[in-house]
């Protein structure tokens, strides 16, 4: 099925929703790009129109669930740094299945990269760069875990590693006045 009259980014979900199906048989690099191409629909020029790589469209998923992230926070009352937290957890526990997925097939580092582009603040300073860090590991090792912890435990232990003085960009952006 040739997929027309859709924006580009509908066509990278359908990309994106064929490389996870794809992924649940089969490890990442024994996806060719010419069967994802053919089970999203689209012709292999296309897809490279689109992506570079399976790797970019890995990333392009992590991204939409960070904007995803975004939006939840944003709708939320508070926006201290717990809620911040909280939000991250509650939105990823709600795409375990596909986080376990790609977990499984060794994507989790792709997430890092996308971490850094949402949630780091303008200048990269060296405790953004701390957070986002400590915000991967505590994600990574609850995928190690099997996502079985619920996220509000998740948010309290990774709270407890943000330093006091430190305020996340997201929260300081969500704070200030529009």
């Amino acid at each position: 099925m040739r997929r027309k009259d859709t924006t580009q980014d509908d066509l990278r979900g359908h990309v994106a929703a064929a490389l996870l199906r794809l992924l649940e048989g089969r490890e990442l690099s024994q996806v060719a790009v010419k069967e994802l191409a053919a089970e999203a629909g689209v012709s292999r020029s296309t897809f490279y129109r689109l992506f570079e790589g399976k790797d970019q469209v890995v990333s392009w998923w992590y991204g939409t669930l960070m904007d995803s992230y975004m939006r939840l926070f944003a709708r939320r009352k508070d926006h201290g740094r717990e809620d911040y937290l909280r939000a991250i957890f509650d939105c990823f526990a709600a795409h375990g299945d596909n986080l376990l997925l790609l977990h499984r097939r060794g994507c989790t580092h792709l997430m890092l990269g996308v971490f850094r582009d949402r949630l780091a603040d303008g200048r990269m300073s060296y405790a953004s760069a701390y957070h986002i860090g400590g915000i991967y590991g505590v994600m990574e090792q609850w995928l190690d875990c099997g996502m079985a912890d619920p996220p509000e435990s998740m948010a309290s232990e990774a709270l407890a590693i943000v330093p006091p003085n430190f305020t996340p960009a997201a929260v300081a952006k969500a704070r200030s006045p529009h």
